[in-house]
């Protein structure tokens, strides 16, 4: 199942930008490479929350997460432009500040 999450990811480009930007921080961030690892690990496992998240809410509690899931999804397919607009300009901002912070 992460395998296959990951594989969807790659074709993701807004998930992907966000998770290469991420990247490109703890890369040039002075720390250990085992820090490198740990960072660049958290971020793909947070990166693909949406692929194993429901598998285990499914596997600790199978009835309830059928039904929560389904209410998730019914809202999520309500509200999809307002999440992706909130959610690319929550991005955008903070990647414009630490540009602009970076040029001063």
């Amino acid at each position: 199942m992460f395998a296959a999450g990951l594989a969807v990811q790659v074709i993701n480009a807004d998930a992907l930008a966000v998770f290469l930007g991420g990247v490109k921080e703890v890369a040039e961030a002075n720390v250990s490479s085992g820090e490198v690892a740990i960072a660049v690990l958290v971020s793909l496992m947070c990166m693909l929350i949406p692929y194993y998240g429901p598998l285990v809410l499914y596997a600790a509690s199978p009835a309830r997460a059928s039904a929560r899931l389904a209410q998730m999804i019914e809202w999520m397919l309500a509200h999809s432009r307002t999440l992706e607009i909130g959610i690319g300009l929550l991005f955008g901002a903070l990647f414009l500040a630490k540009g602009t912070s970076e040029l001063a």
